[in-house]
């Protein structure tokens, strides 16, 4: 976890954090993660699956925001630590041309998914999921 705090932006890597959601105490409901989740800025989420694969991401602003269909700042990105530790931030920070407003939100979330990303790439990080066959 060392190597994804020195990722974090100082002003957030400076503070404690506090475990505000786990599946094993909360349950895999998205709707119990904005319950939980809702009014914290910034979060850091940690998926690790049954293939024993750990991901996630940084994100920027307040899960309540979701509500305005995209939202999200620059500072959001992806993660990764299989099979080694990789960040995936955001490409255009550093672009010399205009960049549009649509491309400037890295957030989408409802009840049934969460994605990260801007423009045409964008990770699902998390997807509802109902059992065999889907």
């Amino acid at each position: 976890m060392a190597v994804l705090w020195n990722w974090l932006p100082p002003r957030i890597a400076m503070l404690q954090p506090e475990l505000v959601y786990s599946t094993n105490e909360h349950g895999s409901s998205l709707t119990n993660f904005y319950l939980r989740s809702e009014s914290w800025e910034p979060t850091v989420l940690v998926v690790l699956t049954t293939r024993e694969e750990r991901f996630g991401a940084y994100c920027s602003t307040k899960w309540q925001e979701r509500k305005q269909a995209y939202f999200g700042t620059g500072e959001t990105f992806l993660f990764t630590f299989v099979p080694e530790p990789k960040r995936f931030a955001w490409v255009g920070v550093n672009s010399t041309q205009d960049v549009p407003h649509s491309c400037k939100l890295f957030l989408s979330a409802n009840q049934r998914m969460i994605q990260i990303g801007a423009g045409y790439d964008t990770g699902e990080l998390l997807r509802s999921y109902r059992g065999p066959g889907q």
